[in-house]
C-alpha cells in the first residue's frame, strides 16, 4: 500500500532529470537533504527507467517537513524536469479513493 502517515516516510520522490545533468541533479538534491538518491533501474529490461522524453528517473529520499517548500526547491534545480510531490497544484483534494485488497476505502477532507 503506499498510504502513510507522512509524505516521505515510506517511498522515495520521483525526480525527473536531463541525462547530461544527472550528477548536477544528485548532488543539488543532496544539498536540500536527501539521505538516499539512486537512479530508477528497469524491471524489464537492462539498465535504468527512460521517460518518454528520454529522461532519468531519481528516487530520493528526504524526510519532509514542508513539502511545499522542498517541492520548490527541488522545482529551481535547472535539470529537474518534474518531481512527485505535487502540493503546488491550486486543487483541494476533498476525497480520496484508495483501492486495495479488502475493498475501496475513501479518505475524506
Amino acid at each position: 500500500s503506499k498510504k502513510v502517515d507522512r509524505l516521505g516516510s515510506k517511498f522515495a520522490v520521483p525526480v525527473e532529470v536531463i541525462p547530461v545533468a544527472l550528477r548536477l541533479a544528485e548532488k543539488r538534491l543532496k544539498d536540500l537533504g536527501a539521505t538516499e538518491i539512486a537512479i530508477r533501474q528497469a524491471v524489464k529490461k537492462d539498465g535504468p527507467v527512460v521517460t518518454d522524453n528520454g529522461n532519468f528517473v531519481l528516487d530520493a529520499r528526504f524526510v519532509i517537513e514542508d513539502p511545499f517548500k522542498l517541492e520548490g526547491d527541488i522545482d529551481t534545480i535547472p535539470c529537474v524536469v518534474e518531481n512527485g510531490i505535487f502540493s503546488k497544484r491550486n486543487v483541494k483534494v476533498k476525497r480520496v479513493l484508495l483501492a486495495g485488497p479488502d475493498g475501496v476505502e475513501e479518505i475524506t477532507a
